[in-house]
């Protein structure tokens, strides 16, 4: 990684963020649901009835691209899109970290090095590594990858991050301006 920039999102100016620090958001923002979804079989048919009367379900994006999803007070369901004609056997499924908790946010973005075993800077993937080892270091996590700006933009990769610590995320951004590459031992 290199050429390692803050990147200030737009969503930064909304009402869901208030900055406490140059470069770092505090916000509400849940977690990502990373595959932590709790089937629930649905037997009560009127239960049935209402979730399919709802509209509004929109088709999910990412690691939830085969589902449908439905926030109804303040819950988020789940569908599968195969088993939506089929009334007899309807799963829902709720996101096991619905708990909103207060964290710090940063994004940054930065040019991914080929030479290194990164992906192609073109490549709208972010590499593994060094990625996953800086979050490791700090004490961070992947809130959003940005997928639209790294389809679009064929130099620089971003990334918005999050840790419930600000000192975590102040850490984290030591390393604007530095480039960062995995070493291999020996």
């Amino acid at each position: 990684m290199k050429n390692i920039q803050y990147y200030n999102a737009p969503k930064y100016a909304t009402d869901l963020y208030q900055q406490t620090a140059s470069q770092i958001y505090k916000t509400c923002e849940s977690s990502p649901s990373n595959g932590c979804l709790s089937l629930q079989g649905v037997m009560d048919e009127q239960f049935i009835k209402t979730l399919l009367s709802l509209e509004g379900w929109t088709k999910g994006t990412g690691a939830e691209e085969d589902l449908l999803i439905l926030d109804n007070k303040e819950i988020r369901y789940y569908r599968d899109l195969e088993e939506e004609e089929e009334e007899e056997e309807f799963f829902v499924y709720t996101n096991m970290n619905t708990k909103k908790e207060l964290s710090y946010v940063t994004s940054l973005k930065f040019e991914q090095e080929v030479e290194y075993e990164e992906n192609e800077p073109s490549s709208p993937y972010i590499s593994q590594y060094p990625l996953e080892d800086l979050l490791e270091k700090f004490n961070c996590e992947v809130l959003d990858f940005y997928e639209e700006l790294n389809k679009e933009d064929l130099v620089y990769s971003y990334i918005k991050v999050f840790s419930p610590k600000k000192k975590n995320i102040q850490n984290l951004l030591s390393i604007i301006g530095k480039h960062v590459y995995n070493k291999a031992e020996g």
